[in-house]
């Protein structure tokens, strides 16, 4: 049957584009940003690239997971990052990030100075952010 599916619950994914890779792996990176924030004062750059996510389906379900080469650089805890039952806070900003699921199985991070990707239940979710 027929779904509408989208794994990617953050606010700062944009424009992402996929590819195939020499493996014949579906790849996606987005662009990381948030809109509203102006650049750091003298900043050449505004935004990042995500990691590169492996594309794939399991189940019926679209999975969203970092390449196999990258995932030496995750780390099961973060202190922006709190699990409580069945729910993920992401704590990025004035408002946290909140994820519901029937179950948490799974929780990997890759944080670096401005951005956080967090990915649930093996990409079955991930958020985006970017803040300072």
């Amino acid at each position: 049957p027929l779904s509408i599916q989208t794994p990617e619950a953050g606010p700062e994914f944009y424009a992402p584009q996929t590819f195939l890779d020499h493996k014949k792996r579906r790849i996606i990176i987005g662009w990381m940003y948030s809109w509203g924030k102006k650049p750091d004062e003298g900043a050449d750059f505004a935004g990042a690239l995500s990691i590169p996510r492996e594309i794939t389906i399991s189940e019926g379900k679209i999975l969203t997971f970092p390449v196999e080469e990258a995932r030496s650089l995750l780390l099961d805890t973060d202190k922006l990052v709190t699990v409580e039952k069945n729910k993920v806070h992401i704590n990025v900003g004035d408002i946290p990030l909140i994820y519901s699921c029937q179950s948490i199985e799974d929780i990997k991070i890759l944080r670096d100075t401005k951005t956080l990707e967090v990915f649930i239940n093996h990409g079955e979710a991930s958020f985006t952010a970017w803040f300072a």
